[in-house]
């Protein structure tokens, strides 16, 4: 295990451009978790990394794993996902994705598009978050692992490289933060408030007015949206401002809180990987 520190999550940036040029991430036959703790919460996102490419990624929160946003985007429905899962227990597998090409519940082209927006997802809120222990764990793939998976059956070069994100995310991250000063809670319920033609959307907030239904939260709505969390956080500003939409009042349990207040400019401070005993 590797101890990166305690930051702001704005370094993930910093911090994966180092793991970059240190090579460490490209590493064949290796599974990389990038591991990220919310201190004010103590709750826990993971990055899962393979040869530079981002493969799989967990939230913070477990009710908004990958299964639980396909059954809200109505792909899967709640007896489909329960049945995936315990398959998935049964056979050891790391993610359901293998399940769901093999009974053929989702193509592969949009079950990797999804994939890439719900890792997207995870590492543009843990980019928001306020004092965030980060770590990094290196495994061996075995046969039944998901990045070994991956290569055989998909295709690595179909997945986000993280050189790609830590670019978008360094020239978005001014932006995302104008945004969010706009909310105090990723947890806030948007709501819409008046009935709207679907003449007024663009194309793109198309896609997210659909998911704001007067239970979705922030968080959900970035998540569950086809558009890319950057364009959708946009988009969610746009109609506040149209006032097609509203913010509604905070879903209970984790709050996570974004203060207003101006990010620490420190640089992230690389611990050197502990020598293996000979």
């Amino acid at each position: 295990m590797r101890e990166i520190g305690i930051l702001k999550g704005s370094s993930l940036v910093q911090i994966l451009d180092t793991l970059l040029q240190e090579g460490t991430l490209k590493a064949v036959g290796k599974t990389h978790i990038l591991s990220a703790k919310h201190l004010q919460t103590t709750r826990t996102s993971k990055l899962i990394i393979t040869e530079n490419h981002f493969i799989q990624g967990f939230f913070h929160d477990p009710s908004l794993n990958l299964g639980q946003v396909l059954v809200k985007k109505n792909i899967l429905t709640p007896e489909q996902l329960e049945e995936v899962q315990t398959q998935q227990k049964i056979r050891g597998l790391a993610g359901i994705g293998q399940i769901l090409l093999e009974k053929q519940i989702v193509e592969k082209e949009r079950l990797i598009q999804l994939q890439r927006n719900f890792i997207e997802a995870i590492a543009y809120d843990i980019l928001l978050w306020q004092e965030t222990d980060f770590k990094l764990e290196t495994e061996e793939m075995s046969e039944r692992s998901l990045g070994e998976y991956i290569r055989k059956i998909i295709s690595l070069e179909q997945f986000t490289l993280v050189q790609d994100f830590t670019l978008d995310a360094d020239k978005y991250l001014p932006v995302l933060n104008l945004l969010k000063d706009k909310f105090e809670n990723m947890m806030t319920i948007l709501k819409r408030i008046r009935k709207v033609e679907m003449d007024e959307l663009s194309e793109i907030q198309k896609k997210v007015y659909r998911y704001i239904n007067n239970r979705n939260s922030l968080l959900e709505v970035l998540i569950l949206s086809d558009a890319g969390y950057f364009d959708t956080f946009s988009c969610i500003y746009q109609m506040i401002s149209q006032e097609l939409i509203a913010t509604g009042a905070t879903t209970p349990g984790n709050p996570l809180l974004l203060p207003k207040k101006k990010p620490s400019s420190a640089t992230p401070v690389m611990k050197p990987v502990p020598a293996r005993p000979a």
